[in-house]
Parts: structure tokens; C-alpha cells; sequence
């Protein structure tokens, strides 16, 4: 199991500055795909390295990533509405190309809503983590 939080402050102080930079952009763009890279399924970049995404599933019962915590989120709610905005900002404004978020996609997770879930309420929460499904996905 990878570590968490070791270097990931760090990596968010010089990935700002790096960017900020033009002399430097460069650099800030490989350590932004690095920073990406540790976010996601490793299916995703076809690798086999450990990510923090693959860290948070192994081991988690079903039950314990539908949990609604103070924040009124689920950690099942949470991974989703964050995919739901990457692939918005990615897809559809900076690639000007539709969402992956399709109606079949929809339907294995047995999703209904299709925006991001920001103005959920709380028992909207609640039946959004008795309804998602991992249906062939």
C-alpha cells in the first residue's frame, strides 16, 4: 500500500509554481499527469502501479463507502461527483467533445441524475447509495 499523504503537499506546492512559471510550465504539466495518474484506477493508465484510487478500494466493504458522513457525503457520492466534474471540465469545455457519462454508463451504475450532484439533499444522498451499481463496469 502506497502512502497516502507522503510528498503529496509538496508535490501541490511545486506544482503550483511550476506552473506558474513559463520557464518551468513544462515540468509543471508531467508532475500534474504524475499527481492525475495516482488519482485514478491504474486500469486507466494501463499500469500496474499502485494508485491511491486502487488504495481506497482494497479491503472497503460496500457498506462501509455508502456511509453518508457529517459532511453529508458518501465516499461512493464523493468518488462520483468528482469524476462527474473531471469528466464535464475535461470532455466537454477544454475538449469541446461529449461526456463519458453516456446513458449506458448511466444505466450500469443506475444512476437517474446526469448533472453533479451539488445541490443533492440528503436523503437524495441516501438514495443515491442504495442505488448505485457496479453493473459490468
Amino acid at each position: 500500500m502506497i502512502n497516502v499523504s507522503k510528498g503529496w503537499n509538496e508535490k501541490q506546492k511545486n506544482l503550483a509554481v511550476f506552473l506558474a512559471n513559463h520557464k518551468t510550465f513544462d515540468k509543471g504539466i508531467r508532475l500534474l499527469l504524475e499527481m492525475h495518474r495516482l488519482l485514478h484506477d491504474k486500469k486507466v493508465y494501463k499500469t500496474a502501479a499502485e494508485t491511491y484510487y486502487d488504495n481506497l478500494w482494497q479491503d472497503m466493504r460496500e457498506e462501509t463507502c455508502k456511509v453518508i458522513s457529517a459532511k453529508e457525503t458518501s465516499i461512493v457520492w464523493d468518488i462520483w461527483h468528482i469524476t462527474r466534474i473531471e469528466d464535464i471540465i475535461s470532455n466537454i469545455v477544454m475538449g469541446n467533445k461529449e461526456a463519458v457519462f453516456n446513458k449506458e454508463i448511466q444505466a450500469k451504475l443506475n444512476i437517474k441524475i446526469k448533472d453533479t450532484g451539488n445541490a443533492m439533499t440528503h436523503s437524495e444522498i441516501e438514495a443515491f447509495n442504495k442505488s448505485i451499481t457496479n453493473k459490468g463496469l
